[in-house]
C-alpha cells in the first residue's frame, strides 16, 4: 500500500472540562487544563494520509498542495484560530487531542471523493503527546519521553559500541474514547506514572534496543492498555514491539537527490501545467526510514545489516539528479510515489522490509507498507 501524507499547522485554544461537572471535579480530573474562561492554546501539527491509485499521467496519488487547499477551505475553519469548546463538533464532547483528531478525520473524510481514501489523521498537540485516527475506526494516543543516561549496545560510526546515551521511548495506547472524559484514558495519570517510571529506571548493563523493548514491555503494562512501544537512539536506529514474537527494527538515513517531475509523453507546456514549478530540475534532502521484521528473540544487532543494504541500493543515487542520470527513472514521472516504490522493489529481495517512510520535505511524507501489514 502507498500512502501520501500532507502535514500542516494550525492553532486553537481549548478547555478540558465537562459541562455537567463541578469546577472541583474537573480540576481533580483534568488538572490545570480545566482552567480559564477560554482555556489555553496549542500549536497543533496535523498529518492527513490518503491512499488511492497512482495516476498514470502524473505518477501521483494526488497533488498534496491541492489536498491541503481543499482541507484549509472546507475543514480547518472549524478548528483553526478558534476556541474549540464553542464549535459544534464539541457541544457535548471534551476537545481532547483524541476527540479533536477524531472530529477532523470525520470532517476530512466527507470532503474526499473516490478513488481517494482517507487512511489516517495524526494530530500532535505537544512534543510529548499525539493521537492518530485510522480508517478502520481505531484510535491511538501516544506519549513520548526521554530516558536519560541509558547504557546501550548500538551500531555507531561503523562499529558496535557500548555507549551511555539518552533513549527516546514512545508508548502507544489503543482505546475507544472514554464517554465521560473523551480521553483515551486519564492521560495526565498515564503521563505522571510514565515520568515516574522513566526517572526510576536503571539498567545494569548495556543492551540492544530490541533487548530493552523486551525488558520494558511487561514493566509498562501498569500504565494501561499499552499497544506498542517504540525506542529510538542517536536519531538513526529504532525498534517497535507489540508483545508478539517479532520486533520491527528500523534505521534512518538521509539522502541528497535531485529530481524533476515530467511525463515524457506530454509537451513542455502540458508538463508545466500538470507539475508546476516541480517540472524544473530541483532537489530535496530526503529522509528515509527503512523497517524490517525480525524475531523478537534473536540476540543480534540488526542495524548494520539494514544500513548495508540501503547504502548498496542508493549508493549511485546521492548527489545526483536521479530522474536525469539514472536509467531506473528515465521515462517515469519521478514523483515520490515512483521513488519509494522503486526503493521497495530493490530492497525487498535483500531484507524483509515491511515499511518505508520517505519525507520529501517536512510537510510531505510518503509511506509504503507491505500488503500483508
Amino acid at each position: 500500500m502507498l500512502i501520501a501524507q500532507k502535514y500542516f499547522d494550525f492553532s486553537a485554544s481549548h478547555r478540558l472540562a465537562r459541562w455537567d461537572w463541578s469546577a472541583e471535579k474537573n480540576r481533580s480530573f483534568f488538572g490545570l487544563e480545566s482552567q480559564g474562561a477560554f482555556g489555553h492554546g496549542h500549536n497543533y501539527r496535523l498529518g492527513v494520509g490518503i491512499s488511492g491509485p497512482v495516476a498514470p499521467n502524473s505518477g501521483m496519488i494526488c497533488e498534496l498542495s491541492e489536498l491541503k487547499e481543499l482541507l484549509l477551505s472546507t475543514v480547518m475553519p472549524q478548528f483553526d484560530h478558534v476556541y474549540l469548546n464553542a464549535q459544534p463538533a464539541f457541544t457535548h464532547c471534551v476537545p481532547t487531542v483524541e476527540a479533536v483528531v477524531d472530529a477532523i478525520f470525520k470532517a476530512s473524510e466527507a470532503q474526499l471523493a473516490a478513488p481517494l481514501v482517507l487512511e489516517q489523521c495524526t494530530l500532535t498537540e505537544s512534543p510529548a503527546g499525539d493521537a492518530v485516527r485510522y480508517r478502520n475506526g481505531e484510535l491511538e494516543s501516544a506519549i513520548t519521553l526521554q530516558l536519560l543516561e541509558i547504557p546501550q549496545r548500538i551500531w555507531h560510526r561503523g562499529e558496535i559500541r557500548e555507549i551511555i546515551h539518552p533513549l527516546i521511548m514512545r508508548v502507544t495506547f489503543g482505546y475507544q474514547l472514554d464517554p465521560d472524559c473523551h480521553h483515551c484514558q486519564a492521560e495526565q495519570l498515564m503521563k505522571l506514572r510514565f515520568s515516574q517510571w522513566a526517572e526510576a529506571f536503571q539498567s545494569p548493563r548495556a543492551l540492544t534496543l530490541a533487548q530493552y523493548a523486551l525488558l520494558f514491555w511487561p514493566l509498562l503494562q501498569v500504565l494501561g492498555p499499552v499497544k506498542r512501544i517504540r525506542l529510538l537512539s542517536l536519531g538513526a536506529q529504532g525498534c517497535s514491539y507489540a508483545g508478539e514474537e517479532w520486533i520491527d527494527a528500523s534505521v534512518h538515513t538521509t539522502h541528497f537527490w535531485g529530481h524533476h517531475l515530467e511525463n515524457p509523453d506530454l509537451s513542455n507546456a502540458q508538463n508545466l501545467a500538470l507539475f508546476g514549478r516541480c517540472f524544473a530540475h530541483h532537489g530535496h534532502t530526503f529522509d528515509l526510514d527503512t523497517t524490517i521484521r525480525m524475531s523478537a528473540f534473536e540476540d543480534q544487532l540488526i542495524s548494520p545489516q539494514i544500513l548495508k543494504v540501503v547504502e548498496a541500493v542508493t549508493q549511485g543515487w546521492n548527489y545526483r539528479s536521479i530522474t536525469s542520470e539514472l536509467t531506473t527513472f528515465m521515462g517515469k514521472p519521478g514523483t515520490c510515489e515512483t521513488v519509494i516504490s522503486e526503493l521497495a522493489q530493490q530492497l525487498a529481495p535483500e531484507i524483509p522490509v515491511i515499511r518505508l517512510s520517505l519525507f520529501e520535505t517536512p510537510n510531505n511524507q510518503f509511506i509504503w507498507t507491505k500488503n500483508s501489514q
